[in-house]
């Protein structure tokens, strides 16, 4: 089903939504196209917006994205283009409160909404494709958000793709030192008002990748969140913490791409988390000299063999 709604009271026509310039210089062979645009009504009634990339041929696998903090589906793109030709199709739902979905943007009244959107996703998805195999896929937070989810729902997956997952975030001292300044001032925050976005998450885009145009794109990409609230820092941290403990509940096939040289995720604790995975098709590929965002990495550019690889064999 395609519509218009109500974002940030202005009306998107989610048929004619293109992809943005600067992404479409980051694909190497647009052959996926710009994809198709739905929503899905939630469990409250919420609009999930999302794409999807169909494969030309017959469809024998369905990849679920779970995108990163502040983020939406759109840049998905990129992986769609790879396994276009595999008969994978793509499908890159926004979370609530991101990119095209409706609610407050920046703010996250209640994070487990988000598990729960994904398991009434995944099984409207699974209901429209009953005999086809699904398989998680989870960059950054994204990768949080489906370790805990398949902990606790894994029926009706096939497997888990993660790419740099938030196991633990990394600090350098002078980020410790000001979470040291800050944790008093955030804490009244939370207290007096948790939905105060204030929390800025755009302006460090060299820390996390290794791409000028894709540094630019999320830069000036509009639906890239700006902010988020007090409210949704904390309970994305909570469930961060809660991700390594998750490890034995997951026996799923599995596969993990993590750069060495990543400043937003302990690459450490990314392979602390592999060695606890309760599977026997479990891999982990540390990407030498890969940085957070891996997709659009000159160190990551020869690797997408990998993971098509690992797609076919599961």
């Amino acid at each position: 089903m395609t519509s218009n709604f109500s974002k940030n009271n202005k009306n998107i026509n989610i048929n004619h939504l293109e992809i943005n310039p600067l992404l479409q210089q980051l694909r190497d062979d647009p052959i996926a196209g710009n994809g198709e645009n739905y929503y899905f009504s939630s469990f409250d009634g919420t609009k999930i917006f999302y794409r999807v990339w169909k494969p030309i041929s017959e469809i024998n696998k369905i990849i679920i994205i779970s995108h990163g903090m502040g983020g939406h589906g759109e840049f998905f793109v990129l992986l769609a283009d790879k396994v276009y030709n595999e008969g994978i199709m793509v499908i890159a739902p926004d979370y609530r409160n991101h990119g095209h979905s409706d609610g407050k943007k920046g703010d996250l009244k209640r994070f487990k909404n988000i598990l729960r959107d994904l398991c009434e996703f995944i099984n409207y998805i699974s209901k429209q494709h009953p005999d086809i195999p699904i398989y998680l896929f989870g960059e950054s937070m994204g990768g949080a958000v489906n370790i805990n989810y398949i902990a606790e729902s894994p029926e009706k997956l096939s497997g888990m793709v993660l790419f740099s997952p938030a196991i633990k975030i990394k600090f350098t001292l002078k980020k410790r030192l000001m979470l040291i300044l800050l944790a008093i001032p955030l804490l009244i925050l939370r207290i007096f008002a948790p939905s105060s976005r204030i929390i800025g998450i755009k302006g460090r885009e060299d820390e996390g990748i290794n791409n000028p145009i894709h540094q630019q794109y999320d830069k000036t990409d509009p639906y890239h969140l700006e902010k988020i609230s007090i409210r949704y820092l904390f309970q994305l941290f909570k469930y961060i913490r809660k991700t390594i403990s998750k490890a034995s509940k997951i026996n799923i096939p599995t596969v993990i791409f993590q750069g060495t040289l990543d400043m937003g995720v302990s690459s450490e604790a990314v392979s602390e988390f592999y060695e606890k995975l309760n599977s026997d098709r479990k891999e982990l590929y540390l990407i030498e000299g890969g940085y957070h965002c891996l997709f659009t990495d000159p160190n990551f550019r020869d690797k997408w063999h990998l993971l098509i690889g690992w797609l076919k064999k599961h």
